[in-house]
Parts: C-alpha cells; structure tokens; sequence
C-alpha cells in the first residue's frame, strides 16, 4: 500500500511522493488531464520536484488523483512534448534539466528551471588566434583570399556541462572590436560590442537539424548521432559589411530557438516565390 503521499516517502514502485495533494475538480469546464498537467508544472515551478527527480508513477497518480491511466498519461505525454519532463521506459517520468532558450536579439534564459539565478550560463575557451582564411569563409566575410581572420572556439556551459559548441571567424576589418576579456563570460557577441561596431547591425541565420559527428561527440559528451541544432550566423555592420561568421552546434534538448510573433501570413507583394502560409 502507497503512504500517505503529504509523507514524501517512496511507494513501493517508483519515486518519492512530495509535497501537498492537490485537488482535481471535476466539476470544472478545463479536461481532467489538462488540470493534472498544471498541478504538475505548478509542484515543478514550486521547487516540489528538482531537475533530475523523478515524478509520481502512473499508479501513484492514480490512486492520488482517482485518474484513468489514459488521462494520465497524456497529462504526462504533454509535458514530455513541451520539455519539462524526460520519459524512460522501464525507469520513469523525470523532471528536465534546463533548457535554454534563445530569442533573436534578447538574452538567454532557463525554461525548465524557473528561477533566473539557478541557471549557471558560461563559455569555456578552447583556443583563439589568427589564421589564414579558408575560401568559404573568405567568401562570407568578403575579404581578401591572403587575410587573416580571428578564429575563436567556446563551448557554451549550463551548470558547468557543455550544451553547445561555438566556432567563430571575426573579419580583420574588426579586430578592434574584440574584447579578450570578454571571452569567456556574457552573451555570445558580447567579445564584440566594444566600439559600437554592432549598433544598427543585422544578423541572419540558417537553422537545421544534424546527427552528431565523432568530433561532436568528444565535444559535447553525447553519443554519435545524437540530434544537433545547427545554427549558422552572419553579422552585419550597419554599413554592409560582415563582421562575424559563426557555426554553432547545441543539444536539441537542451536549446530552443524561439520565434515569436512573425506575421502567419505573408502579404502576396512580399515575395511571390515564397508560400503564403508561415510554417
């Protein structure tokens, strides 16, 4: 038989059992397992349950909440889609580790730990120097095929464990602007604001979805094929000219890039080769 779940003893099968019961109403409009969600992602936001600690099991719901299996389960199966909670066969439910999401021009911030202060964001320099342009990278940052370029290397730290991996080229047009103390702490352009270089810039980004190479793998602790977030970047000047290529690579569940507020319809004048309908 389960304790009483106020207790915050273990069950038989499955986790601890924390925190007050909270009633389901059933008498209200909102579905049983929608509400069961929220109670669960206000115990989460509550500090009930840690990143990394495991939920109560289905049996342990149901016989705290008087719920079906079904309706469980798709409170659970939501809160998976939606990364607040990490699902194993055989193991459990677990509340998510941080992730981090990213908005264009907006800072950082933690979705899955609710205070802004539990989340420890930090760079690890892995080398920066001077070197002789590759053609590609020439061509993006359109300077001279003899130039050298500022290559710099970081890994992107959440809590002290790698979530991304930053490879950057700074045009030499602006080797003025980088800041060597500012490598290693800020957001990922903060290197480069000194001199206002960046005010009035635009920045624009390729984002895809790519297996994890071996080279990956070694960087960020993951296995090889892992899903990758694939971001590549060109900044700008306000005058035209490139000033930084990067190719980064994040978790795909530890980083979000997120978009909002873009028009679900483009005007027909726009861009008549583009479809109508945003995806």
């Amino acid at each position: 038989m389960m304790k009483n779940p106020g207790s915050g003893c273990h069950s038989r099968a499955g986790g601890p059992v924390k925190g007050k019961r909270m009633a389901i109403d059933r008498e209200a409009d909102r579905p049983l397992y929608y509400q069961l969600k929220q109670l669960l992602i206000q115990q989460i936001e509550q500090g009930t349950y840690q990143p990394g600690d495991m939920l109560p099991t289905e049996e342990q719901l149901e016989e705290m909440y008087g719920l079906s299996r079904t309706t469980i389960r798709h409170a659970l199966r939501e809160l998976e889609l939606e990364g607040r909670v990490t699902r194993t066969r055989g193991r459990g439910t677990f509340v998510a580790r941080s992730i981090v999401v990213r908005r264009p021009g907006m800072s950082y911030r933690p979705l899955n730990r609710y205070r802004e202060d539990a989340l420890n964001l930090s760079w690890q320099v892995l080398s920066m120097k001077w070197v002789r342009a590759l053609p590609e990278i020439g061509e993006r940052l359109q300077i001279d095929r003899k130039s050298r370029v500022f290559q710099l290397r970081r890994l992107h730290l959440v809590d002290g464990e790698p979530i991304g991996y930053h490879l950057s080229y700074v045009s030499p047009h602006f080797s003025q602007a980088i800041d060597m103390s500012a490598l290693d702490r800020g957001g990922p352009m903060t290197y480069l604001e000194g001199g206002g270089f960046l005010e009035g810039s635009t920045a624009s980004r390729i984002i895809e979805a790519v297996p994890a190479g071996p080279r990956d793998r070694m960087l960020l602790k993951v296995a090889e094929g892992t899903p990758l977030m694939r971001i590549r970047r060109l900044v700008v000047s306000r005058d035209g000219r490139p000033v930084e290529d990067l190719l980064a690579l994040y978790l795909g569940n530890r980083f979000q890039y997120r978009i909002d507020n873009l028009p679900a319809i483009i005007p027909p004048d726009a861009d008549s080769d583009s479809e109508q309908l945003q995806p």
